[in-house]
């Protein structure tokens, strides 16, 4: 089957066209999915950079909770 439609499209001329589309077509496919990789990687980076953020300001918080009160005692519930 793969014969008849490769001797079809030489016959036709068209399998130069064709190998350009399919290779326009492939290039698009990797395109979009190396963008939808990066916005996924920017948003595990931002989500670290927010999640070091938080710890920096809970730590910060906490030390000065601390200087501040007597008899700090934290449980975990």
């Amino acid at each position: 089957m793969d014969q008849l439609v490769a001797d079809f499209l030489s016959r036709m001329g068209l399998a130069l066209p064709v190998a350009i589309l399919v290779a326009v077509r492939a290039g698009r496919m990797i395109h979009q999915m190396n963008s939808l990789n990066m916005e996924t990687k920017v948003t595990e980076v931002t989500i670290d950079v927010v999640k070091d953020k938080i710890v920096d300001q809970l730590s910060i918080l906490l030390r000065v909770y601390r200087e501040t009160t007597e008899d700090v005692n934290l449980r975990n519930s």
